[in-house]
């Protein structure tokens, strides 16, 4: 009817869905589009599909897209199962390894199997750990030192002190040892200082003024 194709040659288009007054026997939609040539509308272009058909293939769509999402978040989730158990491995090694930090073992290293986050996190815990390490070993070797350094003159004070008490040093010459005994004692004294001096140190107490100077 001309209430229909008259919006087509004024160059509009329209869009119906119904059986367009009878000539259908089913609900169909109609797309109308005007036809230009010359800048004039010559006619007009109709296209009718069945609502069925436009039905079914949402329908396909559908489906297709269900599949898809549904592979999709099947894959997502292996692939998140499988990084999961990654990371959650390699933050039990680095848990692990810093409960026997805790316990003393400074030698236990994180092995870093990856170039991500968590081989940052490791290759950092391996450096913390070599630096307590160190740290140990040179605590150990500076008691060592110490108790060294301590022992000797103890041991002089103590076994002129006796041979003073004992009588094995005779009164003339115990002048001579109690001399040495108080250099001993003096000793001492400075290696206690050096001790409490770097104490502070350690603690920030003494701020050391580092520069240059001429050895000579």
């Amino acid at each position: 009817t001309k209430e229909q194709y008259g919006e087509i040659l004024n160059g509009k288009d329209f869009k119906r869905i119904g059986d367009l007054k009878g000539m259908f026997s089913e609900t169909v939609l109609t797309i109308g589009l005007p036809l230009i040539y010359n800048n004039q509308v010559q006619g007009g272009i109709l296209l009718n599909t069945p609502i069925p058909e436009i039905n079914k293939m949402r329908y396909e769509v559908f489906k297709l897209f269900m599949i898809a999402v549904s592979v999709a978040l099947f894959i997502a989730f292996i692939l998140i199962f499988f990084l999961s158990q990654r990371f959650s491995r390699s933050i039990k090694m680095i848990n692990k390894a810093a409960k026997t930090i805790a316990n003393g073992q400074f030698q236990n290293r994180v092995t870093v199997v990856s170039e991500d986050e968590i081989g940052e996190l490791a290759k950092t815990f391996n450096s913390m750990a070599e630096s307590l390490e160190n740290l140990e070993k040179m605590r150990s070797s500076f008691i060592a030192n110490v108790s060294h350094e301590l022992r000797t003159p103890m041991t002089t004070v103590q076994g002129f002190i006796e041979g003073i008490i004992d009588g094995t040093i005779p009164p003339d010459k115990q002048n001579k040892y109690l001399e040495i005994v108080l250099d001993e004692i003096k000793r001492l004294a400075r290696l206690v200082h050096d001790l409490l001096d770097l104490a502070k140190m350690e603690s920030g107490v003494i701020q050391l003024d580092i520069r240059k100077f001429d050895i000579n």
